[in-house]
């Protein structure tokens, strides 16, 4: 049984060391072919078109988001919310977690009722004044909450803000001490890579599908919530990590439960690593969003889930 899925570029990149992540989605094309042979078929919607900067951009306050050109972020969120109407389930490719201002913004005016899978190694919950780094895609979730009304001052376009009840965090392992207060204040549902490891993927993700079943579902997955030893080809990577075949599990097992209406893959950097682990990486994202929609064609690929076993993880083993 073939999938149908609607794909919207929105390669988006502000605030990154390493530039050229605006070329993700040109790239993420090259696998559509493979894709169909494996029962899903990626309807290309088109890109929402940015100007990359030649430097990164660093916002340390308030002031500094004038840098940025929110014209393209206002389109891809009505870009969103247009394609959210449609009966096909949407993925989003960026670009950098930036993009979930949009993307999730999006989901979240249309169904309030809905929740936000937040699979990252950061929490992404900063303000401007509090950041460490000053990386403006460590902060989106902050502006969909309208923490300090930074949404309110700042992204009027936006509709209904994102609920904290709402989200539900998976892989966490670098987080600065605001946005740790900040989870702990507003009791943020969420699963450290600490309590991966002690639970196990199967009693999270069963947890996580009792919580969201019956409602609508948004999984915004970045690719470094992946231990780098697999998923190389990112511009801030974390050591340890969610191995592929936890992440298929969970895809998986939310499948099975969840009404998933669309997906973000975010901080895939094709310049990043050779082209061999460029191309493992991208397989991981493709093989989890195969776990999503069409995990009826057989189980997803297995690259050596268990911690301990690490020697075989070629692409060439895999199942695209």
């Amino acid at each position: 049984m073939k999938k149908e899925i609607n794909f919207s570029g929105i390669g988006f990149e502000v605030g990154q060391t390493v530039l050229d992540l605006s070329q993700s989605t040109k790239m993420a094309r090259n696998y559509f072919s493979v894709c169909k042979s494996e029962g899903l078929i990626l309807l290309d919607r088109g890109d929402v078109a940015y100007q990359s900067n030649k430097e990164a951009i660093k916002i340390c306050s308030d002031v500094d988001l004038v840098k940025i050109e929110w014209k393209n972020y206002k389109q891809a969120y009505l870009k969103t919310q247009n394609l959210l109407s449609e009966e096909k389930p949407l993925v989003n490719w960026g670009g950098d977690h930036s993009i979930a201002i949009s993307t999730v913004g999006a989901f979240a005016d249309i169904y309030p009722d809905g929740f936000v899978v937040w699979i990252d190694a950061h929490a992404d919950i900063n303000l401007p004044a509090h950041s460490l780094s000053g990386n403006f895609h460590g902060m989106p979730l902050a502006v969909l909450l309208n923490l300090e009304n930074i949404a309110t001052d700042n992204f009027k376009w936006l509709g209904k803000n994102l609920k904290p009840e709402k989200i539900i965090y998976i892989g966490l392992r670098d987080v600065d001490p605001f946005e740790l207060n900040i989870i702990e204040s507003l009791n943020i549902k969420s699963y450290f890579y600490s309590d991966v490891c002690n639970l196990g993927i199967t009693q999270i993700a069963n947890e996580i599908s009792e919580i969201t079943s019956g409602h609508p579902v948004h999984i915004s997955f970045d690719i470094d919530s992946i231990d780098p030893y697999f998923a190389p080809s990112t511009g801030v990577p974390v050591n340890n990590g969610l191995t592929p075949n936890e992440l298929n599990l969970l895809g998986e097992k939310l499948s099975g439960q969840s009404n998933i209406r669309s997906v973000d893959i975010v901080e895939v950097n094709p310049v990043l690593g050779s082209e061999e682990q460029v191309d493992q990486t991208y397989l991981i994202a493709f093989n989890f969003l195969k776990s999503i929609f069409n995990n009826d064609q057989g189980e997803s690929c297995d690259v050596m889930g268990k911690r301990n076993e690490r020697e075989h993880s070629s692409a060439m083993e895999w199942n695209l």
